[in-house]
């Protein structure tokens, strides 16, 4: 699945590449290409991300998961360079068909992947009616059947639950202010369009190192105090987004966005390693699918807290959130339920 997915999004680019060289690519092409490329990856990232676990085994999904994060930020620091330096030498349809050659490199690279998961092991061992049992031993015949075993095994999970419900939370809270750093700096910090696009370069690069930096720091700690690290990730990323919201000094809001990037590192990472480690491996794709979603939730956040920021001000607006983010950490501290998580 996941090299499928890798090989669609390997022909949209090229596509695109081809069409942009020969001068007939339209906005309309592009909408379609993400609306295939987005039904794709609804597909292949649970995939991948149900992979980590069972590849390095249960006592290092938290480094796993940790290094996974810090590749996420890593191209992101390094991807928008190359494509503008790309852009600025050979031109825009180039980015595409390097994008192109770098998924059809991904499908080569998968295959010396061992197949080692479940599935592959109950249909050695019982065939295939075993490898498609799910949870109980009950053999799956459609996927909206999948779907609905899988919401019933939910309703018996109240951590899982808990634990998606607070990613979910997080996300709307959390992820809207990179979105929303573009006017932020324009109203607070810049004085023109041009000190605008320099100083977000200058933000965007201070956030990835600390997303750096959070990713290594969570990769090298033990598998102990999970629980009281994602708690103290969401206050240290509150505290920090209110001092950010405060600033009109550029180097303090530069040191502000490198501790959110921390923050936001250890937030992303031990979310996903809690759910990981807490699922039942014949469930971890479907609620995997299920921890994606908080691309979608996010887009709510942004737009809950673009109107708020209309109303009120920006400043005053990821204060709120800041806040919001530093009460739920203090209110986590004080229950067991996610604080003893070890």
């Amino acid at each position: 699945m996941v090299q499928l997915g890798q090989a669609i999004n390997a022909a949209l680019a090229i596509a695109l590449g081809v069409m942009l060289f020969l001068g007939v690519l339209r906005f309309e092409h592009l909408v379609i290409a993400a609306v295939i490329q987005g039904s794709v990856n609804s597909f292949a990232l649970p995939a991948r991300q149900a992979m980590i676990p069972e590849i390095v085994g249960p006592a290092r999904v938290m480094n796993a998961f940790a290094l996974n994060v810090f590749a996420l930020n890593v191209m992101r620091l390094v991807a928008p360079a190359l494509a503008g330096a790309i852009i600025a030498v050979v031109g825009a349809a180039w980015v595409f068909m390097v994008m192109g050659i770098l998924n059809v490199l991904a499908v080569v690279a998968m295959f010396p992947v061992p197949v080692t998961n479940a599935a592959s092991r109950a249909l050695a061992a019982g065939g295939p009616s075993a490898a498609a049992a799910g949870h109980g031993g009950r053999a799956s015949r459609t996927g909206l059947s999948d779907i609905a075993d899988a919401f019933r095994y939910l309703r018996t999970e109240r951590l899982l639950i808990v634990l998606l419900g607070l990613q979910g939370l997080t996300s709307m809270l959390a992820l809207p202010y990179q979105r929303l750093l573009p006017g932020f700096v324009d109203e607070v910090l810049a004085t023109s369009p041009e000190q605008t696009a320099v100083l977000m370069g200058l933000l965007l690069t201070f956030t990835a190192v600390g997303a750096l930096i959070g990713s290594l720091l969570i990769a090298s700690l033990p598998n102990r105090a999970r629980g009281q690290l994602l708690i103290g990730s969401l206050v240290l990323f509150g505290i920090a987004l209110a001092a950010f919201a405060a600033s009109r000094w550029l180097w303090v809001s530069a040191a502000t966005v490198l501790v959110l990037g921390i923050g936001q590192a250890g937030r992303q990472s031990l979310v996903s390693i809690l759910i990981q480690t807490t699922v039942s491996d014949a469930y971890r794709g479907r609620i995997t699918s299920i921890q994606l979603l908080e691309d979608g939730v996010e887009s709510l956040g942004i737009f809950g807290i673009a109107v708020l920021a209309e109303v009120v001000g920006p400043q005053i607006a990821l204060g709120a959130v800041a806040a919001s983010l530093v009460v739920l950490g203090l209110t986590l501290l004080t229950t067991r339920t996610i604080r003893t998580l070890q």
